[in-house]
């Protein structure tokens, strides 16, 4: 599906941003009087939203899967120039997030983890001398009980 840029002069009743943004218009509400999205002139019914509130509302459900809280996105919206404004609203690339992380680069230890009773484990490093001390107490103290 080909991405189509909306028409800047479009106009939208709380009902049809509600719907098009999946934000409740009590929400869009609560924004608009904290100041997170820009309040337009009331004219009861006649009311109507513009693409800025889309693209903040698009920008708001960004910041909060990022785990902002409300006071963080304020900050940052107000603060964010043009161009990072746009770095906020662009599209996730799925694509990338399913790309596995390079191998790491730094110094791994393996690590065991031995159950000695629920809710008592014992990490033990990858060496003999350890395992082998791990093996006395698993020993001594017999195999859990679940």
């Amino acid at each position: 599906m080909a991405h189509t840029t909306p028409n800047p002069s479009t106009t939208y009743t709380i009902h049809q941003l509600a719907k098009l943004t999946r934000i409740s218009p009590s929400t869009i509400r609560s924004w608009i009087k904290t100041g997170l999205l820009p309040a337009v002139p009331f004219r009861g019914r006649r009311t109507v939203y513009g693409q800025e509130h889309v693209r903040r509302i698009t920008a708001i459900r960004r910041l909060r899967a990022e785990l902002l809280s409300m006071d963080q996105i304020r900050d940052r919206l107000a603060s964010a120039t043009p161009e990072e404004f746009e770095r906020i609203i662009q599209p996730v690339d799925s694509a990338a997030l399913r790309r596995l992380p390079p191998e790491p680069s730094y110094p791994a230890v393996r690590w065991e983890r031995v159950v000695l009773h629920p809710g008592l484990e014992l990490l033990v490093r990858d060496e003999p001398a350890l395992r082998r001390l791990a093996q006395e107490i698993y020993t001594y103290f017999g195999p859990a009980k679940t």
